[in-house]
């Protein structure tokens, strides 16, 4: 997992598809079939997750990994 405080970093222009679950709003980023990053915004930073080198992760497991990240503490 990445984030930064910058609310508009490069690498997550031009999503494909932006999905809601759980309450939150992800931006998906597709390479052909595969998801190859998941990210989200909250009023503060963006953060997101990136499918390894070779895109090993189904995007089944992309998704579980993306709604299980809350905030230390919650």
């Amino acid at each position: 997992m990445q984030g930064t405080n910058w609310k508009a970093p490069p690498i997550l222009d031009s999503p494909s598809e932006r999905r809601r679950m759980r309450g939150r709003s992800y931006d998906l980023f597709y390479d052909g079939s595969r998801l190859r990053i998941v990210s989200f915004r909250t009023p503060r930073a963006v953060y997101w997750i990136s499918n390894t080198l070779t895109n090993t992760l189904t995007n089944r497991q992309m998704l579980a990994i993306a709604r299980s990240l809350t905030r230390l503490g919650s």
